[in-house]
């Protein structure tokens, strides 16, 4: 689903032609749609990982990471430090995989028009 959102901008006064026009832009809105998901992954504890996620979609959506270590799936969101980060392409990398990373990771895409 495409969106369009039409918004007059300026109003000239053509001088020859004493005529008035409106300039219109047209915006589009494109919800995410995955150009990369992400994969389940072995790691061995000590390795560097890369889980990859990204996103086509207008306004670019924003890449959120959520992780669960528990049963009951309730997912958190991950803030990058020293150990974990969300690149700038939207991909999560932990430096040294440590038991503790251990759980299920969700890459959420979101624009505001949509999300996946």
């Amino acid at each position: 689903v495409t969106i369009a959102f039409c918004f007059s901008t300026k109003l000239i006064l053509h001088p020859v032609f004493r005529y008035k026009r409106d300039i219109v832009t047209i915006a589009l809105a494109v919800p995410p749609k995955w150009k990369l998901e992400p994969s389940d992954q072995s790691v061995v504890i000590g390795d560097r990982v890369i889980f990859n996620c990204q996103a086509n979609g207008y306004p670019l959506p924003l890449i959120r990471w959520k992780l669960t270590t528990d049963k009951i799936h309730e997912f958190k969101s991950i803030s990058s430090n020293y150990h974990i980060q969300t690149l700038e392409n939207g991909s999560l990398t932990i430096k040294q995989a440590a038991e503790s990373d251990a759980g299920f990771y969700i890459c959420e895409a979101g624009n505001g028009v949509g999300a996946d």
